[in-house]
Formats: C-alpha cells, sequence, structure tokens
C-alpha cells in the first residue's frame, strides 16, 4: 500500500509539470483522488498496526533502542533471543552489523565458539569489542586460535570474572594479554584494556608493570582501565605513555608530572591506591601545566602535595570531573578554583583529618574563605549535576570547622541547579554548620537524588526550619532525622532506617526500602499500611552481621497496591521463610503482589511451594498470582515445577516433608557425604564443605532458627493449622537427631564453595542473572 501511495505521488509530480490540456488536467484530478483513496486505506488499516518498533520507528531509532535494553552481562545470549521473537525480528536484526560487534568469551565449549564466530561473522568489517570472562581453565592457546585473522578489528578488551571463579588475579589477565601478544603479533587498533575489578579481578601490584612491556604491540593504545600505573611504568616506557589519553597512576604526582613526559592527548588523570608520604615546598614545571590544561577528569585521593593547588588552577576551567580528597586546612584553598572550573559536572570532595600533624604551619592554607553572595556578581554553574561530599572527623565535638561552613557557602552560590546531592559527615555536625548544609539543600531547587548521612543522629533538628524540594524523587535519610524538616510531595522513592518507620507522617511515593540494624531488632517488624498505603515497591534490608533469633518474624499488614517484595538477609535468616508463612496466611493482606525476590537467602522450599499452590492454583477472586521469583539458587529439578506454579499449572513435586529435608532427612545425617547444610537443604549438588568440620560446625539451635516458622495464637484456617503443627513436630524431632549427631561437630550453615548468580524464575521459564 505504501508503495502504491508513493508511486502516485510520483505520477502526480510528473504530471504537474505537463499539463497542455484540459484532458491532463482530468487525468491529474484523476491521480489526486486515486492518491486519496489510497492515503484513507492506509489510516484505515493504521487503526490495527502492531505495536512492533520496526514497523513504527526507522532503524536510526529502534537499533539504539534494542542495544539500550540489551544488558552489559550476557549481552551474546540476550541478543540470539531477540533474534527468537519472529522471523522479521530475525531478518533485521541479522542485517544490522553493529548489534553484533560485542563479543563475550565466557566458555570455550564447542556450542559458545560456535556462538563467538557468528558474531564475529554477522558483524561485517566492524571494530570488535571483546569482553573474556576469566577461568583458569581456559586454554591461552585456543583464545589465540580464536582471535587469529581478526587482530586488526579488536577495538577494545574487557577482562571480567565467572561466577564459578569469583575471584581471579589480575595476572592470569596480563598472561593471557602476553600469550596472545607473543602469539599473534600487533594489534594495530586495540584502543582500550580495561580491568573490570567490579567483578572480583584482584588487583596485583606488578601488573601494570607487565603490561607496558607489551605497549610497542599496541601502537594506538590510549587508555588501560582498572590498571594502575606505577612509577616504573613512568620512569621505563616514556614514549608509549606520552600517547594516552586516560592514566590511572599509583606513583606519586611530583613523580609523574616531573616533565619528562609530555601529556598533550591526555584527558583524565586519576591518583589512587596506596597513600604517599607528602612532599613538601615544590614547584612544578610550567610547561607542565601547559600540557595537561586539556584534562576534562582529575582525580586524586593521595596525601596532599604542595602541587596539587597549582595543578588545580591551571586545570579548572577545562574540568568536567572532579574528585579530591583534601585535609581540613586546605579547604579553603579549594574556593577559588571551584569558582573558576565553570564546566564541572560531576564533584566529589572527600575531607580527612587523616593528615594531623602531617602538614607544616607554613604549608596551612592562607587563601581566601568562600564566596561571599552578597558581595558581588556570582556565576552559578549550571553543569553541575552531581555533588558528592563525604566529611570524616575524630573530633569529640563534631564538625563545625569555620573553612567547612566556608565549603558550603560557596556550594549554595555556585551550585543552586544540582541534581544528585551526595552527603555524608562523620560524626555529627555542630548546630552552625548543619544550619548552613540544610539552607544549601533547600536552595536546590531542581535537585531529584538526596543521599544524607549523618553518623550521628543525635544532632538537634528542632530549630531548623522547614523547606519544601519540590522536584525530588528519591531520598536516602539513614542515620539521620532530615525528614523533620523536609517536605517532598512528589517524593517517589525512600530509603530509612527501621526505627524511622513509625516516625514518617505519610508517604505517597512507590519504592521503600527499610534497613533493619541491631537496635531495630524487635520480636516483629511491621509497615504501617496507613503510612505507606501507596507503596508498590517494598525491599526490607536486615544487617548482614546479625542472625535472626527464635521467634523473630515480620508482621505486614494490607497493603493492597503492593506489587513486589524484596528480602536481603543473610543466608543464616528466617526472614524470606517467614514472608512466604505470611503470605500463606494472609493472602488478602497483598491482593496485588506478583513479585518475590531473595538473591541472598533462601526460604524453606515446603514453605514457598505451599504458599504458591494455595495462592495462583485456589480460586482466590481478586488476588493476583505471583509471577515471577527470585531466588538465591534453585536445585534443577525443582526449576520446571516452580515455573508451572507460577504460571498456574498445578505441578508434579516432592512431599512437603521431602522439601523441607532437602529430599533425605537421612543424608544431612551421613557423615560420609560432604556438603553444607545451605546446599543440602535446597536439594543442590552437595559442595565440597566437609561434614565434621571444625571451623565451620553449625549449632543446632541455629538449625532450629531457619527451619521454624512464626508461632501464630490463631491459624487462618483448620487445613493451615495442621500443616503447619505437623511441620513444627518434624522441625523438632529433627533437631533433636541432629543435636545428638553434631556433637561435638557438626554440618556448616553456609556455603564457602557456591558462588551462583540468583535466578530468576517467571511463569514462561527461567534465567540466571549474571
Amino acid at each position: 500500500m505504501e508503495t502504491k501511495r508513493l508511486n502516485i505521488l510520483d505520477q502526480i509530480k510528473s504530471k504537474s509539470t505537463q499539463i497542455t490540456t484540459k484532458g491532463d488536467e482530468q487525468l491529474l484530478h484523476e491521480l489526486r483522488r486515486k492518491y486519496d483513496e489510497v492515503v484513507r486505506a492506509i489510516f484505515s488499516a493504521g487503526l490495527t498496526l502492531s505495536c512492533d518498533i520496526m514497523d513504527i520507528f526507522p532503524s536510526e531509532i529502534w537499533i539504539p533502542i534494542i542495544e539500550y535494553s540489551l544488558p552489559s552481562d550476557g549481552y551474546n545470549s540476550s541478543l540470539l533471543l531477540l533474534t527468537m521473537v519472529s522471523n522479521k525480528w530475525m531478518r533485521m536484526i541479522v542485517s544490522v552489523p553493529c548489534l553484533w560487534s560485542h563479543i563475550e568469551i565466557c566458555s570455550l565449549e564447542e556450542d559458545s565458539m560456535a556462538k563467538i564466530k557468528t558474531f564475529i561473522h554477522l558483524s561485517g568489517v566492524l571494530p570488535l569489542t571483546f569482553t573474556m570472562r576469566l577461568s583458569q581453565s581456559y586454554p591461552n592457546t585456543a583464545i589465540c586460535d580464536l582471535l587469529r585473522g581478526i587482530e586488526p578489528r579488536v577495538y577494545e578488551m574487557t577482562f571480567s570474572t565467572t561466577f564459578k571463579e569469583p575471584f581471579v588475579r589480575a595476572s592470569r589477565a596480563v598472561v593471557v594479554i602476553q600469550s596472545i601478544l607473543t602469539t599473534l603479533g600487533c594489534f594495530s587498533n586495540l584502543v582500550r584494556v580495561r580491568l573490570d575489578q567490579e567483578r572480583g579481578i584482584l588487583y596485583d601490584l606488578t601488573t601494570g608493570d607487565y603490561l607496558m612491556k607489551y605497549a610497542h604491540l599496541m601502537p594506538r593504545l590510549r587508555a588501560v582501565e582498572g590498571w594502575p600505573l606505577e612509577l616504573e611504568d613512568f620512569q621505563h616506557h616514556h614514549d608509549d605513555i606520552q600517547h594516552m589519553e586516560e592514566i590511572e597512576s599509583n606513583a606519586p604526582i611530583e613523580d609523574v608530572l616531573n616533565g619528562h613526559i609530555q601529556f598533550d592527548r591526555l584527558s583524565r588523570l586519576e591518583f589512587n591506591g596506596h597513600r604517599h608520604a607528602p612532599t613538601r615546598n615544590m614547584r612544578i614545571n610550567a610547561g607542565i601545566l601547559t600540557s595537561i590544561r586539556n584534562l576534562t577528569s582529575f582525580s586524586y585521593s593521595h596525601s596532599y602535595c604542595t602541587l596539587l593547588i597549582d595543578i588545580l588552577s591551571a586545570i579548572a576551567p577545562r574540568l568536567q570531573e572532579l574528585g579530591l580528597l583534601l585535609p581540613f586546612s586546605k579547604v579553603d584553598s579549594l574556593c577559588p578554583i571551584l569558582e573558576r572550573a565553570f564546566r564541572l559536572k560531576e564533584l566529589s570532595i572527600s575531607i580527612d583529618d587523616i593528615y594531623h600533624g602531617e602538614l607544616v604551619d607554613e604549608e596551612r592554607s592562607t587563601s581566601p574563605t568562600g564566596l561571599d553572595a552578597t558581595a558581588g556578581l556570582v556565576v552559578i554553574v549550571p553543569s553541575l549535576q552531581v555533588l558528592k561530599l563525604s566529611i570524616n572527623s575524630y573530633k569529640e565535638d563534631g564538625i563545625g570547622d569555620l573553612s567547612i561552613q566556608n565549603l558550603f557557602q560557596t556550594f549554595a552560590a555556585l551550585y543552586a541547579n544540582t541534581r544528585i546531592l551526595d552527603l555524608k559527615f562523620s560524626p555529627k555536625l555542630a548546630p552552625p554548620l548543619l544550619h548552613l548544609v540544610l539552607e544549601y539543600v533547600s536552595k536546590c531547587k531542581l535537585l531529584k537524588s538526596l543521599h544524607f548521612d549523618t553518623a550521628n543522629r543525635l544532632m538537634d533538628y528542632n530549630n531548623v526550619a522547614a523547606f519544601q524540594l519540590d522536584t525530588l524523587e528519591m531520598l536516602d535519610a539513614m542515620h539521620s532525622y532530615i525528614l523533620r524538616p523536609l517536605k517532598a510531595p512528589n517524593l517517589e522513592r525512600l530509603n530509612l532506617e527501621g526505627r524511622d518507620v513509625e516516625t514518617i507522617e505519610e508517604f505517597r511515593g512507590h519504592s521503600i526500602c527499610v534497613t533493619y540494624a541491631g537496635l531495630d531488632l524487635q520480636s516483629s517488624f511491621r509497615i504501617p499500611p496507613e503510612k505507606f498505603s501507596q507503596i508498590l515497591d517494598l525491599t526490607l534490608k536486615f544487617n548482614y552481621n546479625l542472625k535472626s533469633r527464635f521467634g523473630d518474624h515480620l508482621t505486614l499488614t494490607s497493603l493492597p497496591f503492593l506489587t513486589t517484595i524484596t528480602i536481603l538477609a543473610a543466608s543464616s535468616t528466617c526472614y524470606s521463610t517467614s514472608l512466604c508463612f505470611e503470605l500463606l496466611c494472609h493472602p488478602d493482606y497483598f491482593p496485588s503482589l506478583q513479585t518475590l525476590k531473595f538473591p541472598d537467602s533462601m526460604p524453606a522450599l515446603d514453605v514457598l511451594f505451599t504458599m504458591l499452590e494455595k495462592r495462583n492454583l485456589l480460586a482466590n477472586r481478586g488476588i493476583s498470582r505471583i509471577r515471577r521469583i527470585t531466588l538465591q539458587f534453585i536445585a534443577e529439578e525443582l526449576r520446571r515445577p516452580l515455573s508451572l506454579l507460577l504460571a498456574g499449572i498445578f505441578p508434579e513435586r516432592l512431599r512437603g516433608e521431602d522439601l523441607l529435608f532437602g529430599g533425605s532427612w537421612e543424608a544431612i545425617l551421613d557423615e560420609k557425604l560432604p556438603g553444607c547444610l545451605t546446599c543440602l537443604l535446597n536439594m543442590m549438588p552437595t559442595c565440597r564443605q566437609p561434614a565434621r568440620d571444625q571451623f565451620a560446625s553449625t549449632a543446632a539451635e541455629d538449625i532450629l532458627w531457619i527451619m521454624s516458622i512464626p508461632q501464630v495464637a490463631e491459624y487462618p484456617s483448620k487445613e493451615i493449622s495442621e500443616w503447619a503443627l505437623r511441620r513444627d513436630a518434624l522441625v523438632k524431632m529433627f533437631h533433636e537427631q541432629y543435636r545428638t549427631w553434631a556433637t561435638p561437630l557438626g554440618r556448616s550453615l553456609t556455603c564457602f564453595w557456591r558462588d551462583t548468580s540468583p535466578v530468576e524464575i517467571g511463569e514462561y521459564g527461567y534465567s540466571s542473572q549474571n
């Protein structure tokens, strides 16, 4: 139809320039009539058009949509899954090489190798980005064979870990790079090498030096992310380092910027790692200051050096990101520099008195104090989006230095347009400074997210003037009473401590996270419905250093709109089980609930399955099915039955008693069988933990705590009452036998060998959240 419309339109354009007779006018009129009919037909058909993004948007739009939707971990598998949506999706996605240019090496098995070669082929001639999940079992020769012939196309390499081997030394990545470079030779277009430390790779002090030895085989290398360079690198690899655009360094700043290397291309410079003793009374070469004027990102967390202020003054006009660790005595020197950094987008400052006694008197700041907004024209920095400030002092009377007050006056004058504000103070703030801090916060009228953390909750908020932030959407109020003066009518997400729940007047947002620490632990945990009736997403977080006690349980009264509950607790706690039992007894309390998340602690399997059967299979009018659940892990043989339950289909499964004791009571009491209690109770393949481990034996009372369900004065039905009493009798019987068997040593409760990603089970299947 669209082709017909375009053809008629072309005829109309052609005839419009060739009208010579009356017949030509009639023909043109007829073409216009046909064109109108086609347009009306297209409009009528459009009423039933699909919502397929490939039909609605041009490729310039739907390609970025797909790229954005795919996870960074598991990108390849997710993209292949999208090709299975329909034949059209497969044809369209296969025809876009850029979608196939990011390649993950997670395994060298036959299927994985076929997947990798498919991506290489479909990416055409585009530059390739490789992510390698390092494993000691990967033979370097296989990786070399995989990359052979495509060396010029390799643009970026990222090294990460697998969940089976969560901690891998960075030297392992160096060994892989060494093998690749020495075997295959030059990677002429490799620009970036990245070490993903967030995924468990441990940094070795000698890693950088080993890597730079092969820099001549990577002539276009511009960034080594996650590998801080050492002093030896700067001393022996001048020619390679001077071309770098991003540098992370553990070497002292005075040894890096000593004039031996010109950094004309450098845009990001970080000094992190171990701190160095400060070098006093130093001056920096003017030529070096000129060469680093193009820096847009600078971070410094070493000991204070006298060069620092000169460097900041030189690079301030172009800076977009700045991170600093400063002593209290040098805070005033920073204020004039911030006034000149008018392009800043993100500012992170950590102020600490760890330098106490290190700085001599002649080094202490004599710079002007903070900006005075009333003294003259003050230029607001509109580009600053993120401001993070952490102040740590050991003074017993709290933080109240004049330099800190001047700093907040500077903030108030320059950064009124901040969107994200993260403030942490330890210990408490002195009253004058508290008023200045909250006065600045009240001026941030565009603020979207606020984290306000004070280590001491005893500060006096009574004399603080109330203020309102209409744009605030997320508030993290841990360890503070900032909710007393603050009004945020559009607040969507709230993080607070359990002790503060009762102090909230009303929360109209949709997401709340409540953290329970040592002083919060009571015999029950209650979320008052009259204050949180509108929430959709509830997260309960329990201090990981605390074990649940016998009798601890959750008391959650009716929350009619709640759709998601997340429990974050140690595996040796019973809160996940307690929640499932609460849902079993009172399904009508949460009529809209559809998602449960237990990523760190497993609920008792028999309680979980019984609750889902009662809720999802029975005719509960007005009560939604639970459609998705995230578990710390789940045995393979239970995944399909659980998925069927979530879909509302009654599956075949083990009896409740077998689910309670992991399929076999006797197996737990068999000292010849290795494995921790976590693996055995959840029917997982046994780990290598010895049955009678003298270093990790679990007391019998701990078993009773995690397997028991709350005692209820009145059960909602006779059926549940009989089930609960029968279960309680079995648990106590098992407890007596385990206590006898485990004298003097029993099994470990926590698994030290298993490190797997949480598993998400849905009504249409399951997937691992890696």
